[in-house]
């Protein structure tokens, strides 16, 4: 099923709630043409012109967001401001209709789950951040046993010897901050090479964003944590620990619900070509594991972000302020104000075949944070729409 529209039209129901009730780096040519629309879109322009609530504000960006931006899409959007009433708007073109109660793949966002375990562990005196990762896994740990569609991707016999005859070399902060020497390999159909990550001792400290090394952190929270103590998979540990130690104590009811339960309703999934042509597509839809890929409502990550803001609730205040103030990333990208240098917001992308997200939170008063799951790839690209209108 194709569609050359590069806007469909969108079907939206909005609803807002009291809650108290019961850097992938970004594609330069859609950078481009963020800032470009930014600047001449109707819908811009109508919303800088009123002069709305801050609550005003969010409903505005939550019902028309998907006219501003210069590709298609279909998903859920969820605002908040500080701890207030939650805005969400669901955008369902050419399909059937969804709700703002809809589960989405949240794909590499779960990082931001692997980095507060780690930073729960570490609080905990398992380890610290410069421990080296020969003392956090042995070296036959270190060959990950992965299902599809990981499998393929993981690094090739000879990397994998490599690593672990330098895994002393390797700290823990590296593996958070995708510096502990994964490079890109690409794939080749020729020779039935998928594309993945090998590792290279000479990249140890440079930048590569790495699953395979989120996938080692699930390893080592797996082995470290209390959790599941009845249990002797170390993914399944993993998952435990994410469980108990964050979705619980957040209060992400949904993400719990689909580790018990499944919703069995998946939504079909669309890529969107450059020029704004959606092709449905077919693809396994990735599991949980430390590179992410959790299923979960937008309202789960809303609720996620005000408990990693209320220190002890999730990390403690330091903890927090360790990975603010970290020179690089320890999980969460992180945008820097460009005269004083501090945090001006955090967050992270997703993506996958057909499916996108992205979740951010913006340090202004009180803090706004937003979610966007989408089943059409590309939603991660509405940040830099999204951040001007932050600064109104």
């Amino acid at each position: 099923m194709t569609s050359s529209n590069p806007i469909p039209p969108v079907s939206t129901a909005l609803v807002l709630y009291d809650p108290t009730l019961p850097h992938i780096a970004l594609k330069a040519h859609l950078e481009d043409a963020a800032d470009k629309a930014v600047g001449h879109s109707l819908e811009v322009e109508k919303f800088e012109s009123q002069h709305l609530s801050l609550e005003g504000r969010l409903v505005y960006l939550a019902q028309n967001l998907p006219k501003m931006v210069p590709f298609p899409f279909s998903g859920v959007i969820a605002l908040q401001a500080g701890d207030g009433s939650i805005v969400q708007a669901c955008h369902c073109p050419n399909q059937a209709e969804f709700s703002e109660d809809q589960v989405f793949n949240v794909l590499s966002i779960g990082k931001l789950f692997t980095a507060t375990a780690v930073m729960q562990l570490i609080e905990d005196g398992k380890f610290s951040l410069d421990t080296p990762l020969s003392e956090l896994l042995k070296e036959d740990e270190l060959d990950l046993p992965l299902s599809a569609p990981y499998l393929e991707q993981k690094p090739d016999a000879e990397s994998l010897q490599q690593l672990k005859k330098h895994s002393s070399e390797i700290t823990l902060a590296n593996l958070l901050s995708h510096t502990a020497g994964f490079v890109e390999r690409p794939g080749s159909e020729s020779e039935g090479i998928a594309p993945g990550e090998n590792w290279n001792r000479e990249h140890i400290g440079k930048d590569c964003y790495s699953n395979y090394g989120y996938q080692l952190l699930a390893r080592i929270i797996g082995k470290h944590t209390s959790c599941g103590i009845l249990l002797t998979d170390h993914e399944a540990k993993f998952r435990a620990h994410i469980e108990e130690k964050i979705f619980k104590p957040a209060g992400m009811e949904g993400a719990i619900r689909e580790i018990r339960s499944p919703s069995e309703h998946r939504l079909d999934c669309f890529e969107v070509s450059e020029q704004g042509a959606t092709t449905r597509i077919e693809s396994p839809d990735p599991y949980p594991h430390g590179n992410g890929c959790w299923r979960m409502t937008a309202a789960d990550l809303l609720a996620f972000g005000s408990a990693i803001r209320k220190h002890h609730t999730l990390i403690k205040e330091s903890s927090f302020k360790t990975i603010m103030e970290y020179p690089g990333l320890l999980g969460f990208w992180k945008d820097h104000d460009p005269k004083s240098g501090d945090v001006s917001g955090y967050g992270h992308p997703g993506g996958g075949p057909g499916m996108s997200s992205f979740f951010n939170v913006w340090e202004t008063d009180p803090p706004i944070t937003a979610v966007v799951l989408s089943n059409y790839s590309g939603c991660e690209m509405v940040k830099p729409f999204l951040d001007p209108m932050m600064q109104q």
